[in-house]
């Protein structure tokens, strides 16, 4: 089956709910702004991924000082493998925090590649908050933040 085109999924109500939960599993207990909200739904709405990308998501959602220069060749690799549909993107998400491309944000901007990666693989019909974001704040994407 071909992935559907995920854009809708952006826009659906839960996108605030994940927000907060990555949020929460940083440690950040209020609630997010519009703007890091708007963020995550501009990044879920993108065919590819590329570090200009993660750049203008860390300006609006982790702070404009969390992207670091380097990060811009750092990141290219990896956000192509994360195109592709086959991928194990448990180990994706490790080997990316292990990286820590970032100055601050690392687990937060993993959650939400590792969400536009989950995003890609639903159909459209079935959008909805997913299921790891229900896991324990023991998950993957806690453990390595």
């Amino acid at each position: 089956m071909m992935p559907t085109p995920f854009r809708s999924g952006a826009f659906a109500p839960w996108v605030d709910d994940f927000v907060a939960w990555s949020f929460g599993q940083s440690d950040i207990w209020r609630q997010p702004t519009t703007a890091e909200i708007a963020a995550h739904r501009g990044l879920f709405a993108l065919d590819a991924v590329r570090s200009q990308h993660i750049a203008m998501f860390c300006r609006h959602a982790v702070g404009p000082t969390s992207f670091k220069a380097s990060s811009y060749s750092q990141l290219e690799e990896p956000l192509a493998d994360l195109g592709r549909f086959e991928l194990d993107v448990d180990l994706w998400v490790r080997s990316f925090l292990a990286r820590q491309p970032l100055a601050d944000g690392n687990g937060r901007c993993a959650r939400a590649l590792r969400m536009w990666h989950d995003l890609r693989l639903q159909d459209a019909d079935d959008v909805g908050l997913p299921a790891f974001v229900a896991l324990p704040a023991s998950s993957l994407a806690a453990r390595h933040h």
